[in-house]
């Protein structure tokens, strides 16, 4: 007789390979979009695929394509996102001369003007001070949110009492308060819980008002109220999670291209020292000769 396995006695309702394919295809593309800023690349597969390999019978329209073709190529090696191009030719001249990366102009981000091209003027990043104030204001908030996660990962429900204001967590077995305090088991409830000490962290009107309220509750109702609890806060922390992701990505884009623009404006400025004293020695030797 053959094994019944669960397999063998169940229909997947979706097949998984077709849809991580897509998936994965849809990641690929987003991240050639991401990297050129342009759909190019993408349309131009989407159209042989519905069209096959069909070279156009324009000169102008092949070697139009041909060249965006070779800018996106261009574009997603280095992640400096060109127009044209006349455009990626003008750029390369200038790193070229001046001995530079297009993957360094790239991590300049909105302070390398690709159309000048070169760096934009210093007045157009941010103060010192606010780059560090933006920093310190993002290591406090994420120090904050991890603490809040510490609190809303375990599975214990965070509750605050309405009539003192006291924050306390909450399980099955027990109750503590959001301090060093040991709380006290929910067992004890069942007893005389004037005898819980005061060391538990709660005052005599909290443990009274607790446990009249554990009490007044069956197991399965009160478990069922710190289920929903926890899965309540959780959400509250997925969100903040998501919020803080969309804010720091930004925050540290901004932080980044600021501190690479002021690494690229400094090796300029010794390249350009470091050459007029060339220039100045060279000129020197040439006295010198002369005399």
């Amino acid at each position: 007789m053959d094994t019944v396995t669960i397999s063998s006695i169940v229909t997947l309702s979706v097949a998984a390979a077709p849809i991580l394919g897509t998936a994965a295809l849809f990641l690929v593309g987003l991240i050639i979009w991401w990297r050129t800023g342009s759909s190019i690349t993408i349309l131009s597969r989407l159209w042989r695929l519905l069209h096959g390999k069909m070279s156009p019978a324009v000169p102008a329209i092949s070697g139009y394509l041909a060249a965006q073709a070779e800018v996106a190529r261009l574009s997603f090696e280095t992640g400096a996102r060109f127009r044209t191009a006349q455009q990626a030719e003008r750029v390369i001249a200038w790193s070229i001369r001046h001995d530079e990366s297009l993957c360094d102009a790239a991590a300049c981000g909105p302070y390398f003007d690709f159309e000048l091209p070169g760096l934009k003027d210093r007045s157009s990043q941010p103060k010192p001070w606010a780059i560090v104030g933006i920093g310190a204001f993002f290591a406090i908030l994420s120090i904050a949110i991890l603490t809040a996660a510490l609190f809303m990962i375990p599975d214990r429900a965070i509750l605050r009492l309405t009539a003192t204001g006291t924050w306390l967590t909450i399980d099955r077995e027990s109750v503590k308060p959001m301090t060093f305090a040991p709380g006290f088991t929910l067992a004890r409830c069942s007893r005389d819980h004037s005898a819980i000490p005061p060391r538990a962290g709660f005052t005599t009107a909290e443990v009274g008002a607790l446990c009249d309220a554990v009490k007044a509750e069956s197991p399965a109702s009160l478990g069922r109220f710190i289920d929903r609890s926890i899965a309540g806060q959780r959400q509250v922390l997925g969100v903040i999670a998501v919020t803080l992701a969309c804010w720091a990505w930004p925050t540290y884009a901004t932080l980044r291209h600021a501190g690479k623009a002021n690494a690229m404006r400094e090796r300029l400025r010794r390249k350009a020292a470091t050459g007029a004293d060339r220039a100045t020695a060279a000129s020197s030797q040439e006295e010198r000769i002369g005399d």
